[in-house]
């Protein structure tokens, strides 16, 4: 159940659905949660960075969204590959 103005599960829930997908071996899902919560974030910033960059940054400030956009990208794939 989604809370009304969340977009993320209620953390009990998200809790119990990542403990039923762990084997022993794998890392929590928990955690892979947390690394793709932290890239999402991170890529928002960065493009804001590109958005607020000064002419002459532009061409960094893109690359480095770009960076962020590949993590948060391998981050979901790692999670999503959790549930599959």
């Amino acid at each position: 159940m989604l809370s009304p103005n969340r977009l993320i599960p209620f953390p009990n829930r998200l809790a119990r659905i990542a403990r039923a997908h762990e084997g022993p071996d794998d890392t929590p899902t928990m955690e892979l949660w947390d690394a793709w919560v932290f890239a999402e974030v991170d890529s928002k910033l960065a493009l804001r960075s590109w958005w607020d960059a000064p002419s002459g940054s532009k061409s960094v400030a893109f690359a480095t969204y770009l960076a962020a956009l590949d993590r948060e990208e391998q981050a979901a794939a790692v999670l999503a590959a959790r549930f599959a």
